[in-house]
């Protein structure tokens, strides 16, 4: 799946001044920080009994990649918006 999102916005081409590569851009100087914070927050979700095994694997997992996802989101971006830890956080 990871390769196919790879792909598709390898391939597709925006304009540079459109809201969709604006967002693009915008979440792309995130990733790096997500991927390091998501397995926390998996297994603090885990903890609370937030996890897979709480219906289909064809619904969870999507579900819980989204959820994970937009809590690391939300945590690193307010992460930075403090001055001092914000800059020197990746």
């Amino acid at each position: 799946m990871a390769v196919c999102l790879f792909l598709f916005f390898r391939t597709v081409k925006l304009p540079a001044d459109s809201r969709t590569a604006r967002v693009i851009r915008w979440l792309a100087g995130f990733t790096l920080s997500i991927y390091l914070l998501h397995p926390f927050v998996l297994d603090v979700l885990f903890k609370f009994g937030f996890h897979t095994d709480i219906a289909h694997g064809a619904v969870s997992v999507p579900v819980v990649a989204v959820v994970v996802d937009a809590i690391c989101l939300c945590v690193v971006a307010l992460i930075r918006l403090i001055p001092w830890v914000g800059k020197w956080v990746v």
